[in-house]
C-alpha cells in the first residue's frame, strides 16, 4: 500500500506506505551452490519533503521494517552463516535532499531528478547492530525528437564496514542493475550508471533499449577491480494506459553476465 501526494501548489509532498510479504529467493552462490531460503518481511514508512527553494526539497523519513529468515537447504545455512544473516526489527530515521525539475514525474521528457538520502538505523530502535546507509543518485531527461527520449542514471549507495545482511547493498533492486536477482550478489557498497533510450513509435505503442554498468564493493573504491564490475542491457516495450497522466504499461527483458536475466513488469518507468 503506498501512497505519494503533492500538496499546497506541490510545496508539501507527503509518501506514506505499508508493506507485508515473503519473497522466496534462490540464489545461484559460486562454493556455497543452490542457496534456498525465504524471507518475511513487515514494513511500515513515512516521509515528508517540504519545497524549501525552487525545485529544491527538505525532507525526513522514519520506519520500521521487520525481516525474519528462514533456510530451505542446506546451503541456505551455510549462506546465512558466511553473511551473519540474522532475523532484524528495527526502526530507522533520515534527512533528504532533492533536486526535482522534471515535467512529470511518471514520464518526463526533459529535466533532472537528483537526491541525496542519508538513513541511520540504531540500535535504541532495535537494531542489533546500528548502522547508516548514505543514497545518491541523479536522473536526467532528454526530449531528442518527437516520441524518443533518452534517459540516463547514475545511482550509488555507501554503509560502513560490519554492516549487518539486512543493510548490504546489492545489484538488481529499484532497477540498479536490470538483469540481476536482488539479493545474490551483495557489498557493502554499490555505484551503477544506466542509459535508456526510449521511442514512442505509435501514439499507444513504444519500444526501449537500455544498458547499465555496476560496481559492488567493500571497503573503499581502492577495492574496485575486474572481479566486481558488472553489464546488463535489455530491451522492453511500452503501451500507453493513460496519455494524460503518462501512464505506461512496462514489460523489459534484461541480461546480465553469466546466466543472470530477468523479467521486469510494471505501470511505471524503471527510473
Amino acid at each position: 500500500i503506498f501512497n505519494q501526494g503533492h500538496l499546497y501548489d506541490d510545496h508539501w509532498r507527503p509518501k506514506f506506505g505499508y508493506a507485508n510479504g515473503k519473497i522466496n529467493n534462490n540464489f545461484d552462490i559460486p562454493v556455497l551452490g543452490d542457496v534456498k531460503f525465504s524471507a518475511e518481511i513487515n514494513a511500515l514508512f513515512g516521509r515528508l519533503d517540504w519545497r524549501w527553494r525552487g525545485d529544491t526539497f527538505l525532507g525526513a523519513k522514519a520506519g520500521v521494517v521487520d525481516v525474519q529468515y528462514k533456510a530451505k537447504n542446506a546451503a541456505a545455512e551455510d549462506y546465512f552463516k558466511f553473511y551473519e544473516v540474522e532475523d532484524n526489527a528495527s526502526g530507522q530515521l533520515g534527512m533528504v535532499v532533492n533536486y526535482d525539475s522534471r515535467d512529470n514525474t511518471r514520464y518526463p521528457h526533459k529535466g533532472a531528478l537528483a537526491e541525496a538520502d542519508f538513513t541511520v538505523v540504531p540500535e535504541w530502535l532495535g537494531s542489533e547492530q546500528g548502522y547508516y546507509s548514505l543514497a545518491l543518485q541523479a536522473n536526467g531527461y532528454q526530449h531528442l525528437k518527437p516520441g524518443r527520449i533518452l534517459a540516463l542514471r547514475a545511482y550509488g549507495r555507501f554503509t560502513p564496514e560490519d554492516t549487518p545482511y539486512v543493510g548490504l547493498s546489492t545489484l538488481g533492486q529499484r532497477s540498479d542493475l536490470r538483469g540481476y536477482t536482488a539479493g545474490e550478489k551483495v557489498a557493502e557498497n554499490l555505484i551503477s550508471t544506466q542509459a535508456e533510450y526510449r521511442w514512442m513509435f505509435k501514439p499507444k505503442w513504444g519500444v526501449v533499449g537500455f544498458a547499465g554498468v555496476a560496481t559492488l564493493y567493500d571497503g573503499g573504491v581502492d577495492n574496485v577491480n575486474s572481479d566486481n564490475i558488472y553489464y546488463s542491457g535489455g530491451v522492453g516495450l511500452r503501451y500507453v494506459l493513460h496519455k494524460e497522466n503518462r501512464v505506461n504499461f512496462r514489460v523489459d527483458f534484461a541480461w546480465g553476465e553469466d546466466d543472470d536475466s530477468g523479467y521486469y513488469v510494471s505501470m511505471a518507468e524503471a527510473f
